[in-house]
C-alpha cells in the first residue's frame, strides 16, 4: 500500500511537468517572460511570436525611425515611441528612449502576454494610459478561470473581446496623441464614431476582428476546460521585414485581412472624345478608418490602366515595386493616407516634424439606418479615357510604408537596404474591377 502511495504522488508530481506546464508558482521576473507563459499556453504564445506585437520593438523599420528622430530632436522624441512598442521595457527602467532596444533582454521585447494580462486598468485611450500590476495575478476574458499553481487568476472586462472594454484596451496604444496636441494616430477614435460601436446590433470590438475566436483549450494543462480562444495573431497592416518566426503565414494573414476590407465597382458612361469610367471604393470591412494607424506612413492607392487592343492608352497610379508612389508624375493619381504638415504649413514626412494633419481615407460605416444620409460613405473618382478602350482594369494596392520614407533612412545609415527591398506591395482582391467593350 505504502509503495502505491509513494506511486501516485510521483505522477501527480510528474502530470504538470509531461503537459509541459509549470509545476511550481512563478517568480515576479518569471511572469514577465513570454517563454514562461509557453510552458502551459503553448498555443496562444506560438501565435503571438509570429504577430506584430513581438515584432513592434524588434522592427528596424522602427528602430531607424526612434534613431533619427532622437537625434533629429536632440532627444526630444522622449519615450512616446516605445512606451506602446515595448511597454515592459520602460516600466521596468530597461529603456526610456528607444536607443538601446539591443541590449533589452528578450523578455521586455514588443507588446508581451505581461503587457496586457497584467494590465489592472485602462486610465486613458491614448499613449499607453494603462496601469500593470505586478501583483501576481494573470488577467483574462473568461468568468471562471481555472486554478493554476502557476499564478492567480481573474477577469478583466478590458480583455474580454465581447465587451467594449477590450476596445478600450488596445484604443490606449493604437490612438497616439504628440506633445503639440496633434492626434496623430486615431484608430480607436475611428472605430469609437463607427457603426460597430454605436449601435448594439452591429458592435463588433476589435478584437472580434483582429482576434477571431475558436473552441479550444486555453491551457496544456491536465483538466483544463473547452472555451472560446482569442488568435493571438492579431493581422493588421503590418509584416516583418525580416527573419522572424511565421512571417510567410503573418502575411498571408494580413492579405487575408485587407482582401474583405473595400467594396469596389467599375462603371462607364460616355464622355467629350471618349468614355469615363467611375471608380467606387467603400469601406464594409474595416471597424475604423482605410488606411488607419501609422497612415502618413502607409501608402494605399488605386492603379487604372485602359487598352485598346496591345496598346495603353491611359494609366494612373502604376508604379514599380521598387518605384515610391508619391515620385509618380500623376495628376490623376488617387491615393489614401495621413498627410501631414509643420509648422510652417509644409508637408514633411515624421511624425515628430507634424503639427497639423489631413486625412484621406475611406471611412467606415456611421449607422446602419439605410434613410439616414450618412449611410452611404463611399467614394466615387472619375477617369476620362479619350480614345476608344476595349478593357479597362482598376484595382487598389496598399504598402505598409512608403518607399517614400524607408528609402531616405537607409541613405541615412539608419536601416539595412534588406527591409525595403522585403517591403511588400499587396493587392486587394475585392477591389479588382474589369470592364471591356464586350
Amino acid at each position: 500500500m505504502d509503495r502505491m502511495v509513494r506511486l501516485l504522488l510521483l505522477l501527480a508530481f510528474l502530470l504538470p511537468i509531461a503537459s509541459g506546464c509549470a509545476p511550481h508558482r512563478l517568480t515576479e521576473e518569471q511572469m514577465l517572460d513570454p517563454q514562461e507563459c509557453a510552458s502551459c499556453h503553448a498555443r496562444a504564445v506560438d501565435e503571438w511570436e509570429g504577430s506584430m506585437h513581438a515584432y513592434a520593438s524588434k522592427d528596424p523599420v522602427f528602430r531607424a525611425l526612434v534613431a533619427k528622430g532622437q537625434e533629429e530632436t536632440d532627444g526630444g522624441l522622449g519615450a512616446i515611441c516605445v512606451t506602446c512598442h515595448a511597454p515592459l521595457a520602460v516600466q521596468m527602467g530597461a529603456t526610456d528612449d528607444g536607443l538601446n532596444l539591443d541590449e533589452v533582454d528578450d523578455a521586455l521585447q514588443g507588446v508581451t502576454c505581461a503587457a496586457c494580462h497584467m494590465a489592472d486598468s485602462v486610465d486613458g485611450l491614448n499613449n499607453n494610459q494603462i496601469t500593470l500590476a505586478q501583483d501576481g495575478v494573470m488577467r483574462g476574458a473568461w468568468g471562471d478561470p481555472r486554478a493554476t499553481d502557476a499564478h492567480d487568476s481573474a477577469r478583466a472586462p478590458h480583455l474580454d473581446r465581447g465587451h467594449r472594454a477590450s476596445s478600450d484596451m488596445c484604443g490606449a496604444c493604437h490612438d497616439v496623441v504628440l506633445p503639440n496636441g496633434l492626434h496623430l494616430e486615431q484608430t480607436y477614435k475611428e472605430w469609437s464614431e463607427s457603426v460597430f460601436a454605436t449601435q448594439p446590433e452591429t458592435q463588433l470590438s476589435c478584437g472580434q476582428c483582429h482576434m477571431r475566436g475558436r473552441d479550444g483549450f486555453g491551457s496544456d494543462e491536465p483538466g483544463a476546460r473547452e472555451r472560446t480562444l482569442h488568435d493571438h495573431s492579431m493581422p493588421g497592416m503590418d509584416v516583418a521585414l525580416n527573419d522572424f518566426p511565421r512571417r510567410e503565414q503573418q502575411r498571408q494573414e494580413v492579405q487575408d485581412l485587407l482582401d474583405i476590407s473595400l467594396l469596389a465597382f467599375l462603371g462607364a458612361r460616355v464622355g467629350p472624345g471618349g468614355l469615363i469610367f467611375d471608380y467606387t471604393l467603400e469601406n464594409v470591412g474595416s471597424g475604423h478608418g482605410f488606411p488607419s494607424g501609422a497612415a502618413h506612413n502607409r501608402r494605399v492607392w488605386v492603379e487604372f490602366e485602359a487598352w485598346s487592343g496591345d496598346q495603353l492608352i491611359y494609366s494612373s497610379g502604376l508604379a514599380g515595386e521598387e518605384e515610391a508612389v508619391l515620385d509618380l508624375d500623376d495628376p490623376d493619381l488617387w491615393m489614401m493616407r495621413d498627410i501631414i504638415y509643420g509648422a510652417d504649413g509644409e508637408e514633411v514626412k515624421h511624425a515628430w516634424e507634424a503639427v497639423t494633419m489631413d486625412k484621406v481615407q475611406l471611412s467606415p460605416g456611421l449607422t446602419a439606418d439605410p434613410v439616414d444620409p450618412a449611410f452611404v460613405h463611399s467614394v466615387t473618382r472619375s477617369y476620362q479615357v479619350l480614345g476608344t478602350p476595349d478593357r479597362v482594369r482598376a484595382q487598389v494596392r496598399m504598402r505598409p510604408f512608403g518607399l517614400d520614407v524607408v528609402g531616405p533612412l537607409v541613405d541615412g545609415g539608419y536601416l539595412e537596404q534588406s527591409a525595403v527591398d522585403a517591403m511588400p506591395t499587396f493587392l486587394l482582391a475585392s477591389t479588382v474591377k474589369e470592364w471591356t467593350a464586350e
